[in-house]
Formats: C-alpha cells, sequence, structure tokens
C-alpha cells in the first residue's frame, strides 16, 4: 500500500533482446539483457492497470581488448498519469530473498545459461545456479498535478504569441 495505491507484483522475467541484425546470430556482443516486471496496480480497490517496468543491462566493450568486459544497466519506469498525479514505478536493484549473501549478477548468469550450455545437461546445471527466490527493489513515486507545468508551458506559448500581436502600434499622440 502507498497512498491510495495497492501495488501487487505479477511477474519477474529475465529473456535476451538481440541488438542489432537479427539475421544474424546472437553473441555477447548484440545481446542485452532485460529483467521485466509486471505489477497489477488498484487505487480504492478498483484495477488501475497493469504495469511493466524493466531494468536493461548493455554488453560493454573493452576498448584495449575488444573483449566483452561487464554489463551497463539502464533502467525503464512505468508511468500511470492522470489528471490528479503520476505514477511512476521503476525495478531497482534484485537481491537473494535470505538477504545472506551478495546480491546475484543475474545478466552474468543468463549470459553463461544463454552461450554456455550445448546441451540439455549443461543448461540444467546452470539453471541450477539461479537464485530459487529473489526479491526485486521498488523505486516508486507519486507526482502530484504534473499536468499543471504542461499547463504552464501552454500558457507561456500563449503569452508569447500575444505578445507578437502588433495592439497599439498604429496610434500616434
Amino acid at each position: 500500500m502507498l497512498g491510495d495505491y495497492q501495488i501487487e507484483a505479477a511477474t519477474i522475467k529475465i529473456k535476451p533482446i538481440i541488438n542489432g541484425d537479427e539475421t544474424k546470430s546472437p553473441n555477447l556482443f548484440n545481446v542485452i539483457v532485460s529483467e521485466e516486471a509486471t505489477y497489477k496496480i488498484k487505487r480504492q480497490l478498483a484495477s488501475v492497470e497493469d504495469m511493466v517496468t524493466e531494468r536493461r543491462f548493455y554488453p560493454q566493450i573493452n576498448h584495449m581488448t575488444g573483449g566483452f568486459e561487464t554489463h551497463i544497466p539502464t533502467s525503464e519506469p512505468s508511468i500511470h498519469s492522470s489528471p490528479k498525479e503520476d505514477l511512476y514505478i521503476q525495478l531497482g536493484a534484485i537481491e537473494h530473498a535470505a538477504l545472506t549473501e551478495e546480491n546475484p549478477e543475474l545478466p552474468m548468469l543468463f549470459m553463461e545459461y544463454f552461450f554456455g550450455a550445448r546441451n540439455f545437461e549443461e543448461k540444467s546445471a546452470f539453471f541450477q545456479r539461479f537464485p530459487k527466490e529473489i526479491v526485486g527493489n521498488l523505486e516508486i513515486w507519486i507526482n502530484p498535478l504534473v499536468k499543471l507545468i504542461w499547463f504552464g508551458s501552454l500558457l507561456y506559448f500563449l503569452a508569447g504569441l500575444f505578445i507578437l500581436l502588433p495592439i497599439g502600434e498604429g496610434k500616434k499622440a
């Protein structure tokens, strides 16, 4: 519960996104790892919408060796906009549920699973390395009256047009 909102986690999934030419086979340099979470949003017990937020991990290439170095994370928040306020949800860090171990390096685990396994037994062994339970941290903002910012911009634009009108220029005393 947050204010009038009730937020329920529905799903979280890890998936590959092929960057660039999709006809080429995936490799370490053109696969983006995506952590996507879906949330069911209710307001005053009425269903509002399902919101989807995402963290993407882009491959970083070492400029000295030309090889894969690490992943660069970016976040894609989800926005529910109403005349009164805007609700922003963003997926934060993902941790082990027990909070006793370090954060799992899910993008690297996924890349090892995706590229490292050659048969079903190897895929099964890689799959066993994933944490059984995880906790996804949420970043939630409720920003009131955001629509007034756009209305104020429109007022400035109209005031600028009004100033350009030639009112009172033709009169001489």
